[in-house]
């Protein structure tokens, strides 16, 4: 789907009414609401950014604000701070994937309708791709579309 097609503009114009935003509240509310439990902490593992964090709260040690990756990967601290941020963004990230399949009861009969057309449009489009791929296709407009979207902004979507 194109971002400039009139089959986006009306999914996007769908997504945005009260029975969507109900389900949303349900799917990924809680997940939401453990993001913005975490206040200010960060949850990126990146080794340069976990470094720039760990570098400001050293207050006794001199060590540089700015370091790469491999320079960071120095410090024990470092890649501690980072594996425990991986665990925390993985388990953030089954949560969140566990509660949208727990709240597939929910998903309002018109975005499932939305969802069965997207799939006879892609068998139509692509009759040599396998089952898996098709449904591929479709969770993956349902995820980046909807759920995504919802997540990366909560103000404008729920």
């Amino acid at each position: 789907m194109r971002n400039d097609g009139p089959s986006v503009h009306m999914l996007s114009a769908y997504l945005k009414r009260h029975c969507c935003l109900e389900y949303l509240r349900i799917a990924v509310g809680p997940t939401i609401e453990t993001m913005l439990g975490l206040g200010s902490t960060s949850l990126d593992p990146e080794l340069a950014s976990v470094y720039q964090d760990w570098a400001r709260s050293q207050t006794a040690m001199r060590v540089p604000l700015f370091a790469s990756a491999v320079e960071a990967a120095g410090y024990t601290e470092v890649q501690n701070l980072s594996r425990r941020r991986q665990w925390h963004l993985v388990h953030v990230a089954t949560h969140c994937l566990h509660d949208v399949i727990n709240a597939r009861h929910h998903i309002p009969a018109g975005l499932l309708a939305i969802c069965a057309s997207t799939m006879r449009a892609t068998k139509r489009k692509f009759p040599e791709a396998d089952v898996a791929k098709a449904y591929s296709l479709v969770g993956g407009i349902f995820f980046l579309r909807f759920v995504n979207a919802a997540l990366t902004s909560p103000n404008q979507r729920i």
